[in-house]
């Protein structure tokens, strides 16, 4: 029997594997509004199927024309086998415009399903920002953020952005991919994209996580201990038994329009695996999306008051003081005076 490369019991490694795949989401999903196109520098007049597969991988990730808005379509599918087996799908589906400085607009409705572990969860909702004001949508109906809420996403979004420019942009993370291929030409949302398929360097993509994991180990609890540490991410490759890719870029402009990955996982100690796919579609690149406030929206506090208040109390997000935002009264108070990234998550600590 091999040592089990996570030295812990099989639900700590599957935890783990459940927290990798997570990060994995987040990154893929950073890397489809990071992509770059429109060379400048391209004398073909536009990809073709002939194309070389790592020169349209260059075009994607590299060039100037910036990926401002769209429609998305982000289906995420997690299925584990063995003891603790179980099978987990989310999705992602709306309009995107993050054209400007200011917080972004979208219309964004999520859907989660699962079993596992003798639990269920079956979870429909949305959110919604006009930019200058955000709206939840739960059980049908719509909440609107309070004003102080707002401020304080907004720093976190600014505060964020200041912290991406200063780590350069992600075009690094096309290094992830080798062994490339040409598939040809298909159609992604009418529009005609260069289809370039090839595996996972999943040495490369650890590397490319560990920022992502270091941000949300910052948060400290409302992390909920469940972030795999880098040292923790340097084991769990050792789990990775495949991973492929298929990256569909626009023809003409060498726009990102499609990613796909699939990475398969298997614990040699135990009976444990699994099999995570990401699919990420963009429609409507970088044009006009109908974003609108939506009617009949009640307070916040309506909503934290009730049933999804229940709920973050007993996953322990929830404040201890009686207040309806979620957060102890001396939190509220912090944040109400909390001008910096710093200030605002050593208030959430208390």
């Amino acid at each position: 029997m091999q040592p089990n490369p996570l030295n812990t019991t099989t639900g700590d490694s599957l935890s783990r594997l459940r927290a990798f795949t997570v990060l994995f989401a987040i990154l893929a999903m950073s890397v489809a509004f990071a992509a770059c196109g429109g060379s400048s520098d391209s004398t073909t007049g536009g990809g073709s199927s002939s194309e070389d597969p790592q020169t349209v991988l260059d075009q994607t990730f590299n060039n100037k024309s910036t990926i401002d808005s769209a429609n998305i379509d982000v289906s995420f599918d997690v299925s584990e086998e063995g003891d603790n087996g179980g099978d987990f799908t989310a999705s992602l589906t709306g309009p995107v415009d993050g054209t400007g400085d200011s917080f972004p607009k979208f219309d964004l409705t999520a859907k989660v399903n699962g079993s596992g572990g003798g639990q269920d969860i079956n979870f429909e909702g949305g959110a919604t920002s006009t930019g200058d004001a955000a709206y939840i949508n739960y059980n049908g109906d719509d909440y609107q953020v309070d004003q102080q809420t707002f401020s304080y996403l907004s720093q976190a979004y600014a505060q964020g952005q200041t912290q991406q420019s200063s780590q350069g942009d992600l075009s690094a993370f096309k290094d992830v991919l080798t062994n490339v291929t040409n598939e040809g030409t298909e159609d992604v949302e009418g529009t005609e994209s260069v289809h370039v398929s090839g595996d996972v360097d999943v040495s490369k993509l650890v590397t490319a996580i560990k920022p992502l994991a270091a941000q949300a180990q910052s948060l400290g609890s409302l992390s909920g201990g469940s972030v795999p540490t880098p040292q923790e991410l340097d084991q769990v490759q050792q789990l990775v038994k495949s991973a492929t890719f298929d990256v569909y870029s626009g023809q003409d402009d060498h726009l990102l329009r499609r990613l796909d990955a699939t990475i398969d996982l298997d614990d040699p100690s135990s009976d444990q695996t699994a099999t995570i796919e990401v699919d990420i579609t963009l429609a409507d690149v970088n044009q006009p999306q109908d974003i609108s406030a939506p009617d009949n929206a009640k307070p916040l506090s309506d909503l934290l008051g009730g049933d999804l208040g229940s709920l973050l109390g007993s996953s322990g997000l929830g404040g201890t003081g009686g207040t309806t935002s979620g957060l102890s009264a001396g939190q509220s108070q912090c944040l109400q005076s909390a001008t910096t990234s710093a200030q605002i998550q050593s208030c959430l600590s208390q």
